[in-house]
């Protein structure tokens, strides 16, 4: 027990977050792989759902990497749209509301490039979007309450981020003033 706590807390957090936003979107996968195994979903949109599964596991992929860390906020906001448009595509295409889960991994991203009250103006367009494909896929009341469930785990996993965000920014400071003295 007390080895598996000292494994965890050494990894780092991003470490950590990048896989819980990959095993989630496995997991919104999944309805998708069911619709098609089952020929539930026409053949046309199932290849579109699948199209948006993959474009939003490549986009988060690459926003994730060490490398695009340094690369410029306009790319890493298009690498964002990409991911709201495939999970929001997966939404859509396959009439399940699961995959919703894919715009909480978007808002725990945001921090990086976004103020948080850009952020949550984001947070506040994609989950119009997710209830607006939700009327159609499951009425009005199903939409208005997933979307405000997903509206809500999204601000928690952007306030959370954020604030992962400030305190590695703090601790970067306090080793940079540790250095100079």
């Amino acid at each position: 027990s007390d080895r598996a706590l000292a494994t965890m807390s050494s990894m780092r957090t991003d470490t950590w977050l990048r896989g819980a936003g990959l095993a989630t979107w496995l997991v919104c996968g999944v309805p998708l792989g069911a619709e098609l195994s089952a020929g539930g979903v026409p053949p046309e949109r199932a290849a579109w759902a699948l199209v948006g599964f993959v474009l939003f596991g490549a986009a988060f992929w690459i926003n994730t990497s060490e490398r695009c860390s340094h690369v410029g906020r306009t790319r890493r906001i298009a690498l964002l749209l990409m991911q709201v448009a495939g999970g929001l595509a997966m939404v859509g295409l396959t009439g399940n509301g699961l995959p919703g889960a894919t715009l909480v991994i978007i808002a725990g991203q945001l921090p990086m490039v976004l103020s948080p009250r850009a952020a949550l103006a984001w947070i506040g367009v994609q989950s119009l979007a997710l209830v607006v494909i939700l009327v159609y896929t499951d009425g009005r009341i199903a939409a208005v309450s997933g979307g405000a469930a997903f509206a809500g785990f999204q601000v928690f996993a952007v306030a959370t981020a954020w604030l992962a965000h400030s305190e590695r920014m703090a601790r970067e400071d306090l080793a940079r003033s540790n250095a100079e003295l």
